[in-house]
């Protein structure tokens, strides 16, 4: 679920929870011009589909790197470009976290959290899930446990 509000002609808010505030995120991204931005336990943004929307971001990572397709681009450095290329939007960005939630944990590909702050609710004592999708061997003599996915 999200929410768009405009107040005014100038002003321009968004709320969003999972799903929600991963599209109202993305849509800040793109769109250049929200006030206030939150998302609450938002799944990240994913860098591919952003390059596939927005042909500015598309434009400044051909000129960045001179690379055409976005899967040449090494997942760190793509994200560090992203941080780069964004960084007015993600001022205007926060996330609030319930601690312990399972989707912090995993390491997705192309995947960030753009913001200018996250905020924690909870016990902070709670213990973190496991990354589901990395590989792992949790005992001596026991195979991989979890893939990841190709």
């Amino acid at each position: 679920m999200f929410r768009w509000t405009e107040l005014d002609l100038d002003a321009r808010y968004g709320d969003g929870h999972s799903l929600g505030g991963h599209l109202i995120v993305s849509v800040a991204l793109i769109e250049k011009n929200f006030d206030d931005v939150r998302g609450l336990n938002d799944a990240p943004v994913n860098l591919k589909q952003l390059a596939s929307l927005d042909s500015d971001f598309v434009d400044y990572l051909e000129s960045a790197t001179d690379v055409l397709d976005i899967s040449d681009i090494p997942e760190e450095e793509l994200v560090l470009l992203a941080r780069d290329f964004y960084a007015a939007e993600a001022n205007a960005i926060s996330h609030t976290r319930v601690k312990g939630e399972p989707l912090y944990a995993q390491s997705i590909p192309y995947t960030f959290y753009p913001g200018a702050s996250i905020h924690y609710l909870g016990d902070m004592e709670t213990p973190e899930f496991p990354d589901v999708l990395t590989p792992r061997t949790p005992w001596p003599g026991l195979t991989e446990v979890f893939s990841r996915p190709a």
